[in-house]
C-alpha cells in the first residue's frame, strides 16, 4: 500500500489548504470532505476503479431563501439610531444648483471633548464640519447655526501635534491642510493658543456662534462659553461620503430611500455589505407569491435613447429591461417604487415597445401583451395607450400621475430629451429585472452573488464560473449534479494524467491530474450550486 499513492509534492497540498480556506461558507461539507480523503488514503481508495463505486443520486438542492438581512441589520435599533433619525429631519442639504457642494449639514448635542463630537458624528456617518469656502462658511451660518440652541460647537479642524504654534499645522478632520479660506476671530486674533488657560495647548478649533460664526482655537476637552466660563456640547456635522461613487451624497439618497440603510447608521447597506451600490434591487421571493427575481430602478447618467440600447444596456449589467406580466408583478414593482421617496423614481421605464403607433405592444422577453396597467380614462391625458399626446409613443413608462401609479405610452425620444415641464433626466430611470440562472440550479445568480455564494471578480452581475470554461461545477468529474467520492476516487486514480478516459478529472483543464484539480473537488464538495 505504501507505494500505491502518488507523491504529492507539499506546495500542492498547500493548494489543497488554501482551497479549503477559501469556502469558509461550506466548512462542515468540507471537513467531511477531507476525512472522506483521510479515510481513502490510509485504507483502499487507490486500488479501486470509478465504475466501481456505486453512486448516490444527488440529492437537488431546493432553493435556499437568499437572506440579505445580517444579525447587524435584524438587530434593535439603539438610541444612537433614533438620534441619528432626530438629525436626519433636521439635515439641511447645500445644494448643487444653490452653488453648493451636495453635503448635508446639522448641528447636533455632543460630549464635552472634541474626541467625543468626532465619534458622535462618525457613528451617524458624517464627520466635524469643514469650511472650504466663504459662502460654506455663509451657509453653514444662515442655514444651519442661525436660531438653534447653542453659543459654540466643535468643527472639524484641529492642529497637528509639535506644530507651529499657534498658526501651524492646522488641518481638516477629513486630511486636508488649512489652505485658503480661513474665518479666525480678529477680536483677540486667533488663533493665539491663550485665550483661556495660559501654557496649555490650544489644538482645536471651535465655531463661536456667539462671534458670528468665527473660528478659534481652544482645548481639547472644552468649548469655552461666553468666552470661557464653561463646556458647551454642541458640534456642526456634515455628511460628504460617496461610498458608491456616484456623484451624489449617500446621505440625501438614504434619506430619499434610493439606497437602504436597515441599521439607521446612515451608511448605504451596499457599502458595508460589499455588493453594487448602483443596484438598490429588491428580490420578488418566492414565498411572497413571486418568482425570486430581483428588480431595481436604476438611474443611468443619460438613458439610452433607443430600445435596442436601452436593452444592450441592462445586459451589460446582467439584466433585462423589466418585463411585467401579470398583477402581482406590477404590485410588487410598484411597491418598489413607492418605497424610493416622492422626489425619485418619478418616470421609470420598462420594457414594452411597439415599432410603430397602432401596432401591438411587446414585451423584451418576447411574450405578448396581455395583462396590463394602462392608465385609465381619470388620468390627465387618459386613457393610454392613445397615440394622441405626442408624436412616436412606442415606449412604457411608469410615472406618478393624479391617478397614482400607471403605465403610459411615451415618445423614446424622451429617454434623452424629456420636457421640461415633465421629469428631469436625474430622475428617469430604467426597471432592470435580474433573472439569470446560468449554472442551472433554481436560484437567480443575482442574489447568490450578492449573498457571497457565487463570486463576481469584474462586478458585471454574471457569476465568475459562468464566464469561466471550467464551469461552475468543476469538481463534478462523473457529470452526477454533485462532487463526491466517485468524483475523488476519479481524481486519484487519474492522478498526473490527462485523465484517460475520464477526462473531467482534469478539472480545471490544464492538462494533468493534480492537486490544483483535487482542490476543485474539496472546495465544492456537495450538491452543485
Amino acid at each position: 500500500m505504501a507505494n500505491a499513492f502518488p507523491d504529492i509534492p507539499s506546495a500542492e497540498l498547500c493548494a489543497v489548504v488554501r482551497a479549503i480556506r477559501v469556502h469558509p461558507r461550506r466548512d462542515k461539507d468540507l471537513r467531511v470532505a477531507v476525512a472522506v480523503f483521510g479515510v481513502f488514503l490510509a485504507i483502499f481508495l487507490h486500488s479501486a476503479t470509478p465504475g466501481a463505486w456505486n453512486p448516490s443520486s444527488a440529492q437537488s438542492r431546493a432553493p435556499e431563501e437568499i437572506q440579505m438581512l445580517s444579525p447587524r441589520q435584524i438587530a434593535v435599533v439603539s438610541s444612537l439610531a433614533l438620534s441619528s433619525a432626530a438629525v436626519a429631519q433636521n439635515a439641511v442639504q447645500w445644494r448643487v444648483e444653490d452653488g453648493g457642494n451636495g453635503h448635508w449639514y446639522a448641528v447636533i448635542p455632543s460630549g464635552f471633548s472634541f474626541d467625543d463630537a468626532a465619534a458622535a458624528a462618525t457613528q451617524l456617518g458624517a464627520h466635524l464640519v469643514t469650511i472650504q469656502s466663504a459662502e460654506e462658511q455663509s451657509f453653514v451660518a444662515t442655514q444651519i447655526a442661525s436660531g438653534t440652541p447653542f453659543l459654540n460647537a466643535w468643527m472639524g479642524l484641529r492642529q497637528d501635534p509639535k506644530s507651529t504654534e499657534p498658526a501651524g499645522g492646522w488641518r481638516w478632520v477629513t486630511g486636508e491642510p488649512l489652505s485658503g479660506y480661513t474665518n479666525w476671530w480678529l477680536g483677540v486674533p486667533q488663533p493665539d493658543n491663550n485665550a483661556c488657560s495660559a501654557g496649555v495647548s490650544e489644538n482645536f478649533a471651535m465655531w463661536a456662534k456667539q462671534w458670528g460664526g468665527a473660528w478659534a482655537d481652544v482645548t481639547a476637552d472644552a468649548v469655552p462659553a461666553a468666552p470661557c466660563s464653561g463646556p458647551q456640547t454642541h458640534a456642526l456635522l456634515e455628511w460628504s461620503a460617496d461610498c458608491n461613487a456616484d456623484g451624489i451624497v449617500d446621505y440625501g439618497q438614504i434619506r430619499s430611500g434610493e439606497l437602504a440603510d436597515a441599521n439607521a447608521n446612515n451608511i448605504p447597506d451596499c457599502c458595508e455589505e460589499g455588493f453594487d451600490c448602483r443596484f438598490n434591487a429588491q428580490q420578488w421571493r418566492v414565498e411572497s407569491g413571486g418568482n425570486d427575481h430581483w428588480y431595481c430602478a436604476h438611474r443611468f447618467g443619460t438613458l439610452p435613447g433607443s430600445r435596442l440600447l436601452q436593452e444592450a444596456a441592462a445586459s451589460q449589467l446582467g439584466a433585462s429591461v423589466a418585463a411585467i406580466e401579470s398583477e402581482s408583478e406590477n404590485t410588487h414593482v410598484f411597491r418598489l417604487l413607492q418605497s424610493m421617496g416622492s422626489g425619485e423614481a418619478f418616470g421609470v421605464w420598462i420594457g414594452l415597445y411597439r415599432a410603430a403607433p397602432g401596432l401591438s405592444w411587446q414585451w423584451t422577453s418576447g411574450s405578448s401583451l396581455g395583462w396590463n396597467a394602462w392608465g385609465g380614462s381619470t388620468c390627465a391625458f387618459g386613457p393610454y395607450p392613445n397615440d394622441l399626446n405626442w408624436a412616436g409613443e412606442l415606449g412604457t413608462m411608469i410615472y406618478r400621475q393624479n391617478c397614482g401609479l400607471i403605465w403610459d405610452d411615451t415618445p423614446l425620444a424622451w429617454i434623452s430629451n424629456p420636457p421640461r415641464w415633465w421629469v428631469s433626466t436625474s430622475n428617469m430611470r430604467l426597471m432592470l429585472e435580474f433573472s439569470a440562472d446560468c449554472n442551472a440550479d433554481g436560484i437567480v445568480d443575482y442574489g447568490q452573488i450578492r449573498a457571497g455564494e457565487l463570486a463576481d471578480a469584474n462586478a458585471n452581475n454574471i457569476p465568475d464560473c459562468c464566464e469561466s470554461p471550467i464551469g461552475c461545477c468543476a469538481g463534478d468529474v462523473d457529470g452526477s449534479g454533485a462532487v463526491n467520492g466517485v468524483d475523488l476516487a476519479a481524481i486519484l486514480n487519474n492522478w498526473g494524467t490527462n485523465g484517460g478516459k475520464y477526462p473531467g478529472a482534469d478539472a480545471n483543464g490544464d492538462g494533468t491530474v493534480d492537486a490544483t484539480d483535487l482542490a476543485l473537488v474539496l472546495g465544492g464538495w456537495g450538491p452543485c450550486n
